[in-house]
Formats: structure tokens, sequence, C-alpha cells
């Protein structure tokens, strides 16, 4: 099963996330301040909380900053 996952960062402000294009929540306190860890764009992990397997495959990435 594939899902299109997205989130939109407003610096400073607010983080919305998206599954298949449909908004399901957005964050808009604890979000980072400053350089601290800047390198980091984005850390995703993987709960299992089963005896099973879990993998996340990641095909596609694409950034956007407006100047």
């Amino acid at each position: 099963m594939a899902y299109d996952l997205e989130f939109r960062w407003q610096a400073g402000s607010q983080v919305d996330f998206y599954v298949d294009g449909t908004c399901k929540g957005t964050i808009n306190t604890n979000l980072p301040s400053g350089v601290t860890n800047g390198y980091l764009l984005c850390m995703l992990s993987i709960k299992n909380t089963a005896a099973a397997d879990k993998t996340i495959y990641f095909s596609y990435w694409d950034f956007w900053q407006s100047a």
C-alpha cells in the first residue's frame, strides 16, 4: 500500500500534515527555532508494537522554499 505524505512547514508558525492530499493535522507549538540541528530537514521513524516487520520506502523528495 502506498501513501502520499506531505508536510508544509511555515517557519516559526506552523506545520500542516497531509495524507493523500487531505490535511490530517496541524501543529503550532514546540517547533524548531534557531540553527541548532539545521541540517536535519526531516526525521522519520517507525514504532512497531506488533511482532511484525515494518518498512518504509521513500521514493520521491521535493523541497521548496520561497525567497
